[in-house]
């Protein structure tokens, strides 16, 4: 029988936590287990997913505590207790529709032949609110298979298969504990096709003290998950336009990072992109640092 392992990292957010649980217990398809990694929360977090299992849910639910770390580290954690098929990310705050493990398995048993590493459906503060419409040349999709993501916004609801998941350890850097999800479908690309489905399975809504609303000042916080992120946009199967960008930002945050200039340039995936950004990368770096850094 095929299996979703849902995996959800949480810090100090018992109260949504309640609501997350809640719309897994309403599920019209039980093929699931619930993994709660709790980064080091002090709100009881432990105490309530104790009184969860004991109340002796339709599925399985684990639960692991870790020293505060940030959200990749907990995801990383998670490895070892997965046993699903296939990994959905859920976070505390959020929710699922009724029939979102259903349409999950739907998805995969539809679209997840060999090759593909993700199913992806879509987030909204609704069914019926989408936060993006997956396109390609401005018609909207219902389905479409690529090695590269059409859309990107705020999220996406991703489902990834676990062997891909387990494969791509988020990196972790000493001292930072933010590091963006997209690494990971970043990573996956070039070996695994992704599959879109414009459906809204996933509810969510952006917290004020969420990862989300942080915004630049806490990404500068973290610079070498920032240089990380933007070297892998400067792979050659990325238009021009997204691998300048982000050759602004590589440098941009490894000038944040202190990371000598020869050494940048040594790591970077297109050294002539990071050579031709290098002036540009500095004008930002001093632009944030003034705007930014109290």
């Amino acid at each position: 029988m095929s299996l979703l392992s849902i995996v959800t990292p949480t810090y100090n957010r018992v109260s949504y936590l309640r609501q997350c649980f809640a719309s897994l217990k309403a599920q019209t398809d039980l093929r699931f287990e619930w993994i709660v990694v709790d980064d080091g929360s002090a709100d009881g977090t432990g105490e309530t997913v104790a009184a969860f299992q004991a109340g002796q849910p339709p599925f399985p639910i684990r639960y692991l505590y870790q020293e505060n770390g940030g959200k990749h580290r907990a995801l990383n954690a998670a490895h070892p207790l997965i046993r699903g098929d296939w990994v959905l990310v859920l976070d505390s705050d959020d929710r699922l529709i009724p029939t979102a493990v259903e349409r999950i398995h739907w998805g995969w048993e539809t679209y997840g032949t060999a090759g593909v590493g993700i199913v992806i459906f879509l987030e909204g503060a609704a069914i019926s609110e989408p936060f993006a419409v997956g396109r390609r040349e401005g018609v909207p999709l219902d389905m479409y298979r690529s090695h590269i993501k059409p859309i990107r916004h705020r999220d996406c609801c991703d489902v990834y298969l676990a062997e891909a998941f387990l494969k791509y350890p988020y990196p972790e850097f000493a001292g930072e504990k933010f590091l963006s999800e997209s690494i990971l479908w970043n990573r996956m690309a070039p070996d695994y096709q992704i599959v879109y489905c414009n459906e809204v399975l996933y509810l969510a809504e952006y917290l004020e003290t969420g990862l989300t609303r942080s915004g630049r000042p806490m990404r500068i916080s973290v610079p070498q998950g920032g240089m990380y992120a933007a070297n892998l946009y400067l792979d050659r199967r990325y238009p021009l336009k997204l691998r300048l960008k982000n050759g602004l930002l590589y440098n941009c945050y490894s000038l944040f990072a202190a990371v000598p200039r020869s050494e940048a340039l040594s790591q970077a995936l297109s050294k002539p992109v990071a050579c031709l950004t290098r002036p540009g990368g500095w004008l930002l770096y001093r632009n944030w640092k003034k705007k930014y850094e109290k």
